[in-house]
């Protein structure tokens, strides 16, 4: 989805994305880059995907395994969507090997910590289900749609999803053994002071000083995940 390219944009610039397309064979359309610097040529491709006979998802998981191994830091979070219309088809080969081939290659993903969203369009609940229960990372991250017109509202979830997880916070408690004293060094915070002020106490080193309901001070951390 077009929109998908957008909304990452807008809430992580910085992010990292790519496009493989695949039927009987994979091919990356656009290697893994800085989402800000490549939204033009991202849409374009999104725009002149075109369905075509066989369906191997395994050798789509596969080229994604190949862009994210190795290319980011063990600290990064990684995702992959599989979006697909059809159940997995090729020549000769059964659909039972066909879809042990796409199992391997999602539990490849799983091992370098990739999460794995499915989107099905479409009304087969057999496939559906398979892509839900064997590829997805959990059934929370299988989705599916009966035609297009769904398409858009799943990509804005699931984007929103990812864009929840932009910050993490870290609380520390204070011992009440000691005490958390101010710039000068020498006098402490008081609970009538923090609790005095919205919000909490800025700190120099950026963390919120604040008082729970038990009085015991705790100093907040709104940090970054790359």
């Amino acid at each position: 989805s077009s929109g998908f390219v957008d909304a990452t944009n807008a809430e992580s610039p910085d992010s990292k994305l790519g496009i493989v397309s695949f039927n009987t064979s994979a091919t990356t359309n656009n290697s893994l880059g800085d989402v800000s610097d490549n939204v033009s040529s991202l849409k374009t491709t999104i725009s002149n995907l075109t369905a075509n006979d066989g369906t191997r998802p395994d050798l789509g998981l596969a080229n994604a395994y190949n862009e994210l191994n190795g290319a980011l830091s063990i600290n990064q979070r990684k995702y992959v969507i599989l979006f697909t219309d059809g159940k997995p088809e090729y020549g000769g080969i059964s659909e039972a090997t066909l879809k042990s081939y796409a199992v391997t290659q999602a539990n490849n993903l799983d091992a370098i910590g990739v999460t794995v969203y499915t989107v099905f369009l479409g009304t087969d609940a057999t496939n559906r289900d398979w892509l839900a229960n064997n590829i997805a990372t959990s059934t929370a991250h299988a989705f599916s749609a009966s035609n297009a017109g769904g398409l858009d509202a799943i990509f804005d979830q699931i984007s929103q999803e990812i864009s929840d997880y932009e910050n993490a916070t870290i609380t520390d408690y204070i011992d009440s053994r000691f005490a958390l004293v101010k710039p000068d060094n020498a006098t402490p915070y008081t609970n009538e002071e923090i609790t005095a002020v919205t919000g909490g106490i800025v700190l120099p080193d950026g963390g919120v000083l604040n008082v729970d309901g038990g009085g015991q001070q705790y100093i907040t951390w709104t940090v970054p995940i790359s």
